[in-house]
């Protein structure tokens, strides 16, 4: 699974170095504030798997992990983003619509320096502008998604390290 092999693996190895940072951040470059409902019945993508699908699972999967894990509090000083990027002129992208890489890398450097980012979870827009939750991010909120897709993340993982 994208979100639980690439999110979860770095996390759960990255968190010793989390807690020793005197101010530690994590930054998913993906596509935050874009975030859209899944089928809640196929949180592992078994029943319906392809590009849109993974995108729109991922997405939401990245935020409210992040959302989950900012309420932890070992971590309630950590600044959990995900970012939208926008379009990054990559070789495919068409030239006009797109930011060069190194100012991408420019503004996400700025979204890890800046004192304008708190601790907890945000989300930010191409622009860098933190963005308020929304209304998919409520539903799922209400419903305390964030500790499900948590769950099934630790288990999936688990079960690709034969630990399960």
């Amino acid at each position: 699974m994208p979100f639980q092999g690439a999110v979860s693996r770095i996390l759960a190895n990255l968190l010793p170095l989390i807690h020793r940072s005197p101010k530690p951040r994590v930054l998913s470059t993906l596509n935050g504030t874009k975030e859209k409902r899944i089928n809640d019945q196929d949180i592992g993508l078994e029943k319906k798997w392809g590009i849109v699908s993974v995108v729109d699972h991922t997405t939401i999967c990245t935020s409210l992990a992040f959302d989950y894990l900012s309420a932890n509090e070992t971590l309630k000083k950590t600044a959990f983003i995900h970012a939208t990027p926008g379009f990054v002129i990559s070789g495919w992208i068409i030239v006009y619509f797109g930011k060069s890489l190194s100012e991408s890398g420019e503004r996400h450097a700025y979204l890890l320096s800046t004192e304008s980012i708190s601790p907890g979870s945000s989300r930010t827009n191409k622009e860098n502008d933190v963005v308020p939750d929304n209304e998919v991010l409520k539903y799922y909120h209400e419903r305390n998604q964030g500790e499900t897709i948590w769950n099934h993340t630790a288990q999936v993982r688990e079960a690709a390290l034969g630990r399960s």
